[in-house]
Formats: C-alpha cells, sequence, structure tokens
C-alpha cells in the first residue's frame, strides 16, 4: 500500500492564458499543496510546491520554459524506492 500521487500534464499556455481557472481545477484535482516539477530533469532542480495561488503565480516568472512540467499531488511521508 505505498501511495502514488495522482498526477497530470502541467500546461505553461493555461497558467500564461487562464491562470485563476487553472489554479482552481489543479487545486480541486491535487489538493492543496500540490507539486510542479519538470519531468525530464533529476534532483530538485526545477521542483516547485504549491500552497497558493501567489506561489502559483509566481511560476509565471520563476518556471523554466525550456522543459515540459507535470503537476502532482504531494505526499508527505517516507519515500520508498
Amino acid at each position: 500500500n505505498i501511495p502514488s500521487p495522482k498526477y497530470q500534464e502541467f500546461s505553461l499556455e493555461e497558467l500564461n492564458d487562464n491562470p485563476n481557472e487553472y489554479y482552481i481545477n489543479l487545486e480541486q484535482s491535487l489538493k492543496l499543496p500540490f507539486v510542479v516539477k519538470p519531468i525530464d530533469l533529476v534532483g530538485s532542480y526545477g521542483f516547485n510546491l504549491i500552497h497558493n495561488f501567489g506561489e502559483f503565480l509566481s511560476l509565471k516568472s520563476n518556471i523554466d520554459k525550456r522543459f515540459q512540467y507535470e503537476s502532482e499531488e504531494y505526499i508527505d511521508g517516507t519515500l520508498y524506492h
């Protein structure tokens, strides 16, 4: 019974075009806090833990647009590999 986070592709277009609605949709499907991270990097590079709308909006200027991202449910606890 090892938990696995729910996830979905993160859309930079939605972040720029519809940030309010996009945040609400992510909050409803993933709950707070949720994670936005690159799918093709390792470690914590580009990792963003989102607790509120202000942190979500800061992604517009802080996210590295060279990479593709996903958003996922944050699971607190021990990590098993």
